[in-house]
């Protein structure tokens, strides 16, 4: 216990420890409950510098969450720094008067105000007033060193949950045709889930939330790559060929076109990128004096095939058409404006708030993709959306591997640091939520922070967590031994992992590389 001096350990043994009797250095047994504390330490930062604080833990959330702006822009509400304050009970004292080990949390923010005449005429935000002050935020639960928390007199264990790593995966299966299908579903560490899938006609979809469905040209259009010709240079490869010398080996090699031939005469356009070189149609463009054209390379058939059949199913020309179609898809019934689409597509997919790969999804797509991505790079870029695709189609052509889900390669371990940063997140959405209902009801005269913001939202969340959740257990007191298993124990279960109802037979079994773990 803190402030408790430890007794020192005798051994009244008469053999030799293993270590002694053959000569090797004598190793201590390290502490088996270190990753457990240094993950809550690591993420309160208690005593550190509120302003030499790395952007990490409790830190982290605050940074996502603030600042938060009202609807009409006259009110900012920024978060400065937080501090920990003293215990006012110490461990014995808690569990005598079953009550939960814990220390107040407060944090301090700033209110800017601007003037609403200013903005009214155009003229830009001038600053009226500004307020600082400190808010209590509630109080958070401490660990002992023992690796557990006392919540309301009991001693309790948060178990580490076991989930899905952030990054992407493909998988297969095999269609009632006989056909084998693939997926590559990319898996971020907070947003929506994405699922780019083949079909029996070849067509490459894109599944937004496992609900909104639309051809993957469509979506790589509305993330910059804006036509139908920039998106065969990036896949297809080309070589040159003489129509005389090749007309008469037509049967033994389907060509097609690698991009539009134009009349040189009129300017119109003869034979589409992508389309095939019949017979008949290279008779035509040598009688009007065309002998050298580009055509898809022969390596490139499979790539061919998956990207002419998903442009066929693509209604979009350019990346504005593709933007008001993803807009439509995601709120059917609205005719958006150029601004409105590119708001919505840069919000869903390139807003770090909104989604969020982490740094473990960041490496692991690096990683699987064979990219130089920089690791400060939180959301999907387009070279990342390419290699998804791309990897799709080297699958099809068998040239890929398909990812096993439930090995542990593919599974991380949520640490008690990393969950109670989740909850804290929930709380402090709600209160931001709070705070913008507030904004909109006060005026700039009567305005303070401690008005805005209601603690409760957070409070509610993070002891919600610690007395109902379900990674949050008694512990274990049959032995010692069973003490420090239950403190190491993972679990599958919990907020944003599986649910006993929906987990299949896979998730249960016991996998090959779980052995010797």
């Amino acid at each position: 216990m803190r402030g408790e001096k430890l007794r020192e350990r005798k051994s009244y043994s008469k053999i030799k420890k293993i270590f002694d009797r053959l000569g090797v250095p004598h190793v201590e047994i390290p502490n088996l409950l270190k990753m457990q504390i240094d993950a809550y330490d690591e993420f309160l930062q208690r005593d550190v510098n509120p302003k030499m604080r790395e952007n990490k833990g409790l830190q982290e959330v605050f940074n996502n969450i603030f600042p938060i702006e009202d609807q009409k822009g006259i009110y900012t509400l920024e978060f400065n720094s937080y501090s920990i304050l003293q215990e006012k009970y110490n461990i014995d004292e808690c569990i005598e008067r079953s009550m939960t080990y814990q220390a107040p949390i407060k944090a301090n923010f700033r209110l800017t105000v601007f003037e609403k005449e200013d903005m009214d005429n155009g003229t830009g935000k001038k600053i009226k007033n500004t307020l600082e002050s400190d808010v209590f935020l509630g109080e958070v639960p401490l660990i002992t060193d023992r690796g557990t928390f006392i919540i309301n007199g009991a001693e309790r264990v948060i178990i580490s949950q076991l989930h899905r790593s952030p990054g992407v995966f493909y998988s297969s299966e095999i269609h009632s045709s006989g056909q084998e299908l693939f997926t590559a579903t990319v898996i971020p560490y907070q947003g929506t889930w994405m699922e780019f899938t083949t079909n029996i006609r070849n067509v490459i979809s894109v599944y937004i939330d496992k609900r909104r469905k639309l051809p993957v040209t469509t979506l790589l259009k509305a993330i910059g790559i804006p036509t139908n010709e920039e998106l065969r240079k990036i896949f297809y490869k080309w070589e040159e060929v003489n129509l005389k010398t090749c007309i008469n080996s037509l049967q033994e090699n389907k060509y097609y076109a690698y991009e539009d031939i134009y009349d040189k005469e009129t300017g119109e356009v003869i034979v589409g990128a992508g389309a095939r070189l019949t017979e008949s149609i290279i008779r035509n463009l040598i009688d009007i004096g065309i002998i050298q054209v580009k055509v898809i390379a022969r390596e490139c058939e499979a790539e061919r095939e998956l990207l002419e059949s998903t442009i066929s199913k693509d209604s979009t020309e350019n990346e504005l058409e593709a933007m008001k179609k993803v807009y439509t898809l995601i709120r059917p019934g609205e005719e958006p404006s150029e601004e409105a689409a590119r708001e919505l597509v840069k919000r869903i997919f390139f807003n770090e708030k909104r989604y969020n790969l982490g740094k473990v999804g960041r490496y692991k797509i690096n990683e699987r993709l064979g990219l130089q991505v920089p690791m400060e790079t939180k959301t999907l870029v387009k070279e990342d959306y390419i290699g998804i695709v791309k990897g799709l189609i080297d699958l099809y052509k068998g040239e890929n591997y398909i990812d096993d889900i439930d090995h542990l390669g593919n599974r991380r371990v949520r640490s008690i640091g990393e969950l109670l940063s989740t909850q804290f997140a929930i709380g402090l959405s709600r209160l931001a939520r709070i705070v913008r209902e507030r904004m909109a009801l006060s005026s700039p005269e009567d305005i303070t922070i401690p008005n805005l913001i209601s603690s409760n939202a957070v409070i509610g969340a993070v002891h919600s967590f610690f007395s109902t959740g379900q990674l949050s257990q008694f512990m274990e007191q049959s032995n010692p031994l069973s003490e420090i298993t239950h403190k190491r124990r993972f679990s599958a279960l919990g907020h944003g992992g599986l649910t006993r109802e929906r987990a299949g037979f896979e998730v249960r079994d016991v996998h090959y590389s779980h052995y010797g773990r």
